[in-house]
């Protein structure tokens, strides 16, 4: 294929590798689209041409070209004159048609014609011709091979430069945009070279920018970190500041108590070793009296005051105690301590029974098992609760017990490959860390070998005279006003969850604040916790103080009662102490507290509490009164009687105990006064008895030996009365001195008519009934 023509311009293509954005593409969209009709123009013009080469090889031949015509014909010399007018000559003859094909590069130099260059007034002339030349295709090749491939040159460059008409100023404007293209191409790669220095000028600034971003997180991260410690940490503050104080005393008071502790320690494991068999009289005397300044002498130091259950118990555990059933006196406290906290299993002296009522509702929940000595399977059931750590119980101890469980109450337990037993019997029992034994009985004061106590801690549960009352005031209240006890009974409880909840809520707070790892402000779920447990201990703190405040309430309400419960109080030991008189007066509490409801019912209302209640007290009395006699021979019922009038006349304090004392024993001194006796008819033991009287009541006796020797005669009257008792007392001595001091007065004259005389105490003190 020949190049292309002469005068066509290169059309530039654009370089493979450039990489134009979306923005530079749509700005040189309408050169791509001239530089591609360049293209096509191009691919005509070539065609043309080779059509043009192929027509004149095939045509034109070296020997028969049309200038061997001496006068050629007028289509031929047309022709030649158009190819004339086409390469420029002015001349349009043969003769010069003819000298120019006579040149032997003719066909080059029609080849090398600059088409481009034609005039528009050549191209008329030449059509002019053409359109004057009336001839057919096959004419012309009848007269003229090469003048008909001449013909056909001239058409085909007739029709390239119609087309190059059409052409040209789209060639132009393509030329014109290739400039623009260049000079844009050139500005482009300037400000690529620009973009590029922007873009890493722009990847440093974005580096900087990620890296202050990541700086900007990681501040805005601590500041959060900050913030949210800032909250805990106020919340920290806010909710141990009201801990600081109280802990702070605490820690004072645990500092003060550590110096303390070695001497509350030895009076504690001396309490728990020594004092469970004993009353609380001799308890009292030995803790709180003897021991306690033998260890003050010793300058052994000790808290003062002392107390017990500060070292071996709590408030919470009491208030579960008190739940359960045991009273709240002092003296059971001390038996719960001594019951859960002694070494030794125990062994409960209970003749009311309240230690074995007790025990099964403590351990009701453990799957308790009871059983005695004379049950055929004891053996059995406390094999089994020793194997599977259950509580057991043996009610009804005597003063044998049997020495078959030697080895559990010495708790004799072997060890053999990790293995823990006990020897029972003839067996060998697993033995689990959770068995606990009790033993009760019934009886009031057994005699048991000093082995048993080595064994067993033996654990003194008789009633005391303050528990007994807090228990019928439970009654009687809870019979008068039925919905006071209910809420009584239900604040005890629900004081003790809320001491026990509290207590575990401080654990848990203390524990957390202990564990805690790390830095505690970040600590979510101590923090959480800390006011969840604030929250809930303040709630409980507000509980408990109301409900402190309503048990005093409850307690005021309460004590209005307190006078019946202690008169019921005393009648029942009245009746425990006939038992000194002959060991087959027993009386057990459930009896006594059948015969106390009995009473409440029986008594009559009344609107006025202090006339209630001296009904329920008249009633009370008469009823036990029937009931003791019931049992007593007749001898001792006056003894009863006397007994029962003493004991509630000493309750509201009008007869000391002094004035008994010298009622029951009078002047039993070996050493004579050194005041002789007046007068013969009065007994020597009389005149003593007068001066050991004159000298231990003188306020009102103390005039009375020498009122006896200044006025013998008016005495000696009065003595020597059948019935001097019912007669009044001389010198007036009657007007001024309680029933009572009269048979002091009588015990020294007449000691014989003092059954009678106690006989008309009674019925004056008490009443005819």
């Amino acid at each position: 294929m020949p190049g292309p023509l002469p005068g066509r311009p290169h059309t530039a293509s654009m370089p493979s590798g450039t990489s134009v954005s979306c923005s530079s593409l749509l700005l040189f969209l309408p050169l791509l689209l001239c530089l591609v009709c360049a293209v096509l123009f191009h691919f005509c013009l070539s065609m043309a041409w080779s059509g043009r080469l192929l027509w004149l090889s095939l045509t034109l031949p070296g020997s028969g070209m049309p200038q061997s015509f001496a006068k050629p014909p007028k289509q031929v010399q047309t022709v030649c004159e158009c190819i004339l007018i086409m390469k420029g000559y002015k001349e349009l003859n043969w003769k010069t048609a003819k000298g120019v094909m006579s040149d032997p590069n003719f066909l080059r130099s029609l080849m090398e014609i600059d088409f481009d260059s034609i005039t528009q007034s050549q191209v008329k002339n030449i059509k002019g011709l053409l359109k004057t030349l009336n001839t057919t295709t096959e004419e012309m090749e009848a007269v003229s091979k090469a003048g008909l491939g001449m013909l056909k040159f001239v058409e085909a460059v007739m029709g390239y430069c119609d087309v190059f008409r059409e052409i040209k100023p789209k060639r132009e404007k393509v030329a014109r945009l290739e400039r623009n293209f260049y000079l844009t191409k050139r500005e482009l790669e300037r400000i690529q070279n620009e973009l590029a220095a922007i873009q890493k000028e722009l990847e440093t600034l974005g580096a900087k920018y990620e890296a202050a971003i990541l700086e900007k997180q990681k501040l805005q991260e601590e500041a959060e970190i900050m913030e949210r410690r800032l909250i805990a940490a106020d919340k920290l503050i806010s909710g141990l500041g009201s801990e600081n104080i109280r802990w702070l005393n605490d820690l004072d008071e645990l500092m003060h108590r550590r110096v303390k502790l070695l001497g509350d320690c030895l009076l504690c494991a001396a309490f728990l070793s020594y004092e469970g068999a004993f009353t609380w009289e001799f308890r009292d005397e030995m803790v709180n009296r003897i021991w306690q300044n033998d260890i003050l002498e010793r300058e052994i130091p000790l808290s003062q005051p002392f107390r017990l259950e500060s070292l071996l118990t709590d408030d919470v555990e009491i208030s579960r105690w008190g739940s359960q059933g045991l009273p709240p006196d002092e003296l059971s406290v001390q038996n719960g301590i001594l019951t859960t906290r002694a070494s030794r299993f125990p062994l409960c002296i209970d003749p009311q029974q309240q230690a074995l009522n007790w025990i099964k509702r403590k351990e009701e929940k453990n799957n308790l098992r009871v059983a005695s000595f004379n049950d055929p399977d004891f053996l059995k059931q406390l094999e089994m609760s020793i194997k599977y750590g259950t509580p057991f119980l043996f009610r009804d101890v005597d003063e044998y017990i049997d020495p078959v469980i030697d080895n559990v109450l010495e708790k004799n337990i072997k060890v053999s490959q990790g293995r823990q037993f006990i020897i029972l019997g003839d067996k060998e029992v697993d033995y689990d860390s959770n068995f606990r034994l009790y033993l009760n009985t019934k009886l009031a004061n057994p005699r048991y070998s000093p082995s048993v106590f080595g064994k067993a801690m033996v654990i003194n549960y008789t009633v005391t005279l303050k528990g007994l009352e807090d228990q019928l005031l439970s009654v009687l209240v809870a019979y008068e006003r039925r919905e006071l006890e209910e809420q009584r009974e239900h604040l005890i409880q629900e004081t003790s969850e809320n001491k026990n909840l509290l207590k575990d809520l401080e654990d848990s707070l203390l524990r957390e604040l202990a564990t805690s790892t790390g830095n505690m402000l970040d600590n979510v779920d101590l923090v959480h916790t800390l006011e969840e447990t604030k929250s809930k201990a303040t709630e409980v703190s507000e509980k408990l103080k109301l409900a402190e405040k309503t048990a005093l309430d409850i307690d005021r309400l309460r004590d209005g009662y307190r006078p019946a419960a202690r008169r019921g109080a005393i009648l029942f030991f009245v009746l425990s102490e006939m038992a000194l008189v002959n060991s087959m007066y027993q009386y057990s509490l459930i009896a006594f507290l059948e015969v106390f409801r009995l009473s409440l019912k029986k008594s009559l209302p009344d609107s006025i509490l202090m006339k209630r209640l001296r009904n329920i007290m008249d009633t009370l009395t008469f009823n036990i009164y029937n009931y003791g006699c019931t049992g007593l021979f007749e001898r001792h019922k006056l003894l009863f009687s006397f007994n029962m009038t003493i004991k509630i006349e000493q309750a509201e304090g009008r007869v000391p105990q002094e004035e008994l004392d010298f009622f029951l024993k009078g002047n039993i001194s070996l050493e004579k006064s050194k005041r002789k006796k007046p007068c013969a008819w009065l007994s020597d033991q009389g005149w003593e008895d007068i001066i050991l009287l004159s000298e231990m009541f003188s306020d009102n006796f103390g005039q009375l030996p020498d009122d006896v020797e200044n006025n013998q005669t008016v005495w000696q009257e009065w003595y020597d009365l059948d019935s001097l008792e019912q007669f009044p007392f001389p010198l007036g001595y009657d007007n001024n001195i309680t029933p009572f001091q009269k048979l002091l007065i009588l015990r020294c004259f007449r000691v014989d008519r003092v059954y009678r005389a106690v006989t008309d105490y009674v019925t004056v003190t008490m009443g005819e009934k």
